[in-house]
Protein backbone atom coordinates (compact mmCIF):
# COMPACT_ATOMS: atom_id res chain seq x y z
CA UNK A 1 0.00 0.00 0.00
CA UNK A 2 1.65 3.41 -1.18
CA UNK A 3 0.42 6.45 0.86
CA UNK A 4 0.76 9.73 -0.07
CA UNK A 5 0.26 13.12 1.39
CA UNK A 6 1.96 14.34 5.09
CA UNK A 7 4.62 12.55 6.68
CA UNK A 8 2.33 12.62 9.99
CA UNK A 9 -0.25 10.87 8.00
CA UNK A 10 2.01 8.50 6.01
CA UNK A 11 3.25 7.10 10.07
CA UNK A 12 0.24 6.98 11.17
CA UNK A 13 -1.07 4.70 8.64
CA UNK A 14 1.78 2.65 8.63
CA UNK A 15 1.11 2.02 12.65
CA UNK A 16 -2.22 1.17 11.98
CA UNK A 17 -0.94 -1.34 9.07
CA UNK A 18 1.53 -2.89 11.94
CA UNK A 19 -1.41 -3.54 14.06
CA UNK A 20 -3.69 -5.26 11.68
CA UNK A 21 -0.31 -6.70 10.08
CA UNK A 22 -0.06 -8.35 14.06
CA UNK A 23 3.68 -6.38 14.45
CA UNK A 24 1.85 -4.68 17.07
CA UNK A 25 -1.06 -5.98 19.63
CA UNK A 26 -4.21 -4.26 21.73
CA UNK A 27 -2.70 -3.22 24.71
CA UNK A 28 0.48 -3.24 24.06
CA UNK A 29 2.70 -0.05 24.67
CA UNK A 30 4.30 0.88 21.85
CA UNK A 31 7.21 3.99 21.25
CA UNK A 32 7.67 6.86 22.63
CA UNK A 33 6.69 10.02 20.75
CA UNK A 34 10.76 10.69 20.76
CA UNK A 35 11.40 7.03 19.39
CA UNK A 36 8.96 7.47 16.94
CA UNK A 37 10.39 10.69 15.47
CA UNK A 38 13.96 8.99 15.47
CA UNK A 39 12.59 5.47 13.54
CA UNK A 40 10.63 6.87 10.69
CA UNK A 41 13.36 9.84 10.61
CA UNK A 42 11.20 12.94 11.45
CA UNK A 43 11.00 15.97 14.26
CA UNK A 44 9.03 15.33 17.69
CA UNK A 45 7.00 17.13 16.35
CA UNK A 46 5.46 15.37 13.78
CA UNK A 47 5.56 12.06 15.45
CA UNK A 48 3.38 13.84 18.21
CA UNK A 49 0.54 14.66 15.24
CA UNK A 50 1.03 11.20 14.02
CA UNK A 51 -0.03 9.88 17.63
CA UNK A 52 -2.67 12.51 17.64
CA UNK A 53 -4.44 11.56 14.64
CA UNK A 54 -4.36 7.69 15.73
CA UNK A 55 -5.66 8.78 19.32
CA UNK A 56 -8.23 11.18 17.60
CA UNK A 57 -9.64 8.07 16.05
CA UNK A 58 -9.14 5.75 18.77
CA UNK A 59 -6.52 3.44 17.92
CA UNK A 60 -4.02 4.72 20.41
CA UNK A 61 -4.22 6.23 23.93
CA UNK A 62 -1.45 8.71 24.65
CA UNK A 63 -0.84 9.36 28.04
CA UNK A 64 2.04 11.40 29.39
CA UNK A 65 4.65 9.37 30.86
CA UNK A 66 2.83 6.32 30.26
CA UNK A 67 3.58 6.30 26.57
CA UNK A 68 1.35 5.11 23.21
CA UNK A 69 -0.88 1.98 23.96
CA UNK A 70 -2.98 0.26 21.24
CA UNK A 71 -6.61 0.35 22.04
CA UNK A 72 -8.54 -0.56 18.68
CA UNK A 73 -7.27 -3.46 16.22
CA UNK A 74 -11.22 -2.69 14.13
CA UNK A 75 -10.09 1.21 14.26
CA UNK A 76 -6.80 0.47 12.29
CA UNK A 77 -8.68 -1.70 10.11
CA UNK A 78 -10.72 1.30 9.12
CA UNK A 79 -7.77 3.24 9.29
CA UNK A 80 -6.28 1.08 6.68
CA UNK A 81 -9.14 0.63 4.08
CA UNK A 82 -9.63 4.67 4.32
CA UNK A 83 -5.71 5.05 3.53
CA UNK A 84 -5.94 3.13 0.53
CA UNK A 85 -8.72 4.89 -1.19
CA UNK A 86 -8.15 7.25 -3.95
CA UNK A 87 -7.83 10.63 -2.41
CA UNK A 88 -11.12 12.12 -3.51
CA UNK A 89 -12.91 8.61 -1.75
CA UNK A 90 -10.67 9.14 1.12
CA UNK A 91 -11.78 12.61 2.34
CA UNK A 92 -15.02 12.07 2.42
CA UNK A 93 -14.87 8.21 4.28
CA UNK A 94 -12.74 10.11 6.34
CA UNK A 95 -15.11 13.04 6.84
CA UNK A 96 -17.97 10.65 8.02
CA UNK A 97 -15.34 8.41 10.72
CA UNK A 98 -14.59 12.15 12.13
CA UNK A 99 -18.39 12.54 12.94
Amino acid sequence: MIITGPKFQRIAADIAAKIVDGHYRVGEKIYARSSLASQYGVSSETARRAVCVLSHIKIVEATKGSGVIIKSYENAILECTIASLPADQMSCLALRAWF
